[in-house]
Protein backbone atom coordinates (compact mmCIF):
# COMPACT_ATOMS: atom_id res chain seq x y z
CA UNK A 1 0.00 0.00 0.00
CA UNK A 2 2.90 2.36 0.64
CA UNK A 3 3.96 2.10 -2.99
CA UNK A 4 0.50 3.24 -4.07
CA UNK A 5 0.77 6.28 -1.82
CA UNK A 6 4.25 7.00 -3.17
CA UNK A 7 2.92 6.77 -6.71
CA UNK A 8 0.08 9.15 -5.85
CA UNK A 9 2.58 11.62 -4.40
CA UNK A 10 4.80 11.37 -7.49
CA UNK A 11 1.85 11.97 -9.78
CA UNK A 12 0.67 14.94 -7.72
CA UNK A 13 4.16 16.47 -7.78
CA UNK A 14 4.42 15.88 -11.54
CA UNK A 15 1.04 17.57 -12.07
CA UNK A 16 2.13 20.48 -9.88
CA UNK A 17 5.37 20.92 -11.83
CA UNK A 18 3.51 20.73 -15.14
CA UNK A 19 1.04 23.36 -13.98
CA UNK A 20 3.83 25.68 -12.87
CA UNK A 21 5.59 25.21 -16.21
CA UNK A 22 2.42 26.05 -18.14
CA UNK A 23 1.82 29.12 -15.99
CA UNK A 24 5.37 30.27 -16.63
CA UNK A 25 4.73 30.09 -20.38
CA UNK A 26 1.67 32.33 -20.33
CA UNK A 27 2.63 34.62 -17.46
CA UNK A 28 3.88 37.37 -19.78
CA UNK A 29 0.55 37.43 -21.61
CA UNK A 30 -0.99 38.94 -18.48
CA UNK A 31 1.18 42.05 -18.75
CA UNK A 32 -1.12 45.10 -18.81
CA UNK A 33 1.30 47.02 -21.02
CA UNK A 34 0.70 44.65 -23.97
CA UNK A 35 -2.02 45.47 -26.45
CA UNK A 36 -4.61 42.87 -27.40
CA UNK A 37 -2.84 42.49 -30.74
CA UNK A 38 0.53 41.90 -29.07
CA UNK A 39 -1.03 39.39 -26.69
CA UNK A 40 -2.60 37.57 -29.65
CA UNK A 41 0.70 37.45 -31.56
CA UNK A 42 2.51 36.17 -28.49
CA UNK A 43 -0.17 33.54 -27.80
CA UNK A 44 -0.02 32.27 -31.38
CA UNK A 45 3.77 32.11 -31.21
CA UNK A 46 3.61 30.07 -28.00
CA UNK A 47 1.02 27.74 -29.49
CA UNK A 48 3.20 27.06 -32.52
Amino acid sequence: MASSEDEDRRRAEWARQLGLFRCSLIHDLLDDSLTIREQGCWARELAA
